[in-house]
């Protein structure tokens, strides 16, 4: 559905786009799209290869005078959380990782910021004559991926399990 469900819905779209020499695709990502997030590494994966597919279409469909942009959104107040896939037999090694992870994501979304915050996003970029790639937004956004950008790797790591509470 993140990935492949999101491709099939842009193939289909395309042709018409192509044909009438114009369109816009607004593709929403993942602040987990950025920095792989402890405990989601599956949800990460395909929001990591969002990002490198949409920064992909917007070099291919530029001579169409398609525009392509990615919104990445960090906490949001939504139901992510509670309606999170469990695994059917997890592995009781991980269950203090496991519950320390779910109570930091349920905080998260519970202080995150408001939907119409993004759906306003979404209604800023369509009417903008040139909108950029990547439009991060909400909790972490922007700060994250800075600190991934400029921090030695091993630094950002112990960084990200201090943020989550991790040993």
């Amino acid at each position: 559905t993140n990935f492949f469900g999101l491709v099939r819905i842009t193939n289909a779209v395309l042709p018409i786009m192509r044909n009438i020499g114009k369109g816009r695709i607004i593709n929403i990502a993942s602040l987990a799209g950025r920095v792989g997030v402890p405990g989601h590494s599956f949800y990460s994966a395909t929001k990591f290869a969002l990002e490198g597919y949409t920064e992909t279409l917007a070099h291919e469909l530029h001579p169409f005078r398609i525009k392509v942009s990615l919104i990445e959104p960090g906490f949001f107040k939504t139901n992510l959380a509670a309606h999170a896939p469990q695994a059917d037999n997890p592995l009781p090694a991980y269950d203090p990782v496991r519950d320390q992870l779910t109570e930091h994501f349920q905080k998260g979304v519970q202080t995150g910021r408001n939907p119409a915050d993004l759906a306003a996003l979404v209604l800023k970029i369509l009417r903008t004559k040139k909108p950029k790639l990547r439009y991060p937004i909400g909790q972490g956004a922007l700060i994250i991926p800075f600190f991934k950008a400029v921090l030695p790797q091993r630094l950002f790591n112990r960084a990200v399990r201090l943020y989550f509470h991790l040993p």
